[in-house]
């Protein structure tokens, strides 16, 4: 699974996601299927994770679905300093994903959603962080989840919903 694009990548960590993504696949995430199928592939960068038709949480997001594309550091898990590690990092969703303001009861566009797009992807500027011995693709799921259900809660003030 080496490759010169990415020599850096702590192949197993990243292996252990994909059988993770594997599992969860064939649970109920808000009570449905979790998503269709994951993909990955190089890029100049390090490379990229797609996650196939990813249910949002419901009643908060429009569409209920988005793919999710992740891009991967070229040093994917590997240590950066005491206890922290290299993370997957920038976000990509569906374009125009809409999130429901309890405010005005209407649906607005995602905070931090960009008007940056690209191969049929908005960027959404939130991150990860660093990774932690613990961490695992599911903490990135988590990281979007909390933005996507409580978006003021990283955001600035004049972003909050």
């Amino acid at each position: 699974m080496t490759n010169n694009m990415a020599p850096n990548i702590n192949w197993p960590r990243f292996k252990a996601d994909l059988a993770i993504l594997e599992a969860e696949k064939r649970r109920q995430r808000f009570g449905r299927s979790p998503f269709t199928q994951v993909e990955w592939g190089y890029t100049p960068g390090g490379a990229v994770l797609i996650i196939r038709n990813l249910i949002l949480p419901p009643g908060r997001c429009s569409p209920e679905r988005s793919h999710l594309r992740i891009e991967m550091p070229p040093n994917l898990y590997q240590s950066v300093g005491p206890g922290q590690f290299a993370f997957y990092r920038n976000l990509w969703v569906t374009p125009h994903l809409k999130v429901w303001d309890t405010r005005t009861q209407d649906w607005v566009r995602a905070p931090r959603l960009l008007d940056r797009s690209e191969n049929g992807f908005g960027y959404l500027c939130i991150h990860p962080g660093y990774a932690t011995e613990q961490d695992n693709i599911l903490s990135v799921i988590a990281t979007l989840d909390l933005h996507l259900t409580n978006p003021g809660l990283k955001a600035g003030s004049h972003e909050a919903i």
